[in-house]
């Protein structure tokens, strides 16, 4: 397997794709529940939405602690999602979840890659 360096740039790099994911699938989200409104049945799923988007607020200062919380909105999320779904149990899984699982899995890489450099 090959090894990959270490380093500052690359650790910028994903942090940057993460706030960038973040932002751009907050909003997405935000729009989205707005436009179904608050009378929707689909509303306790919109209240996960509070965790991982709380969860981003917090990874743009720890990236380790958002990285997880984030993590577990989205496990909830996927969780909630899944039961009203009906026969599209599976797309909800991923368009709910997923993308939340990848955002948090590179605020948890970030994270570990500025534990691992060298201290200058």
């Amino acid at each position: 397997m090959a090894r990959i360096e270490i380093s500052a740039p690359l650790a910028r790099r994903i942090r940057r794709l993460a706030r960038v994911s973040a932002l751009l699938w907050n909003a997405s989200a935000f729009l989205f529940a707005l436009g179904v409104g608050l009378r929707d049945p689909a509303l306790p799923i919109f209240l996960l939405l509070i965790i991982p988007i709380g969860g981003s607020g917090l990874a743009w200062r720890w990236e380790g602690i958002g990285g997880a919380v984030i993590m577990i909105g989205a496990f909830l999320l996927a969780a909630g999602g899944f039961s009203p779904a009906g026969r599209m149990k599976i797309i909800a899984l991923f368009m709910i979840g997923v993308p939340y699982l990848i955002i948090g899995k590179l605020f948890l890489i970030c994270w570990w890659l500025t534990r691992m450099l060298p201290e200058s």
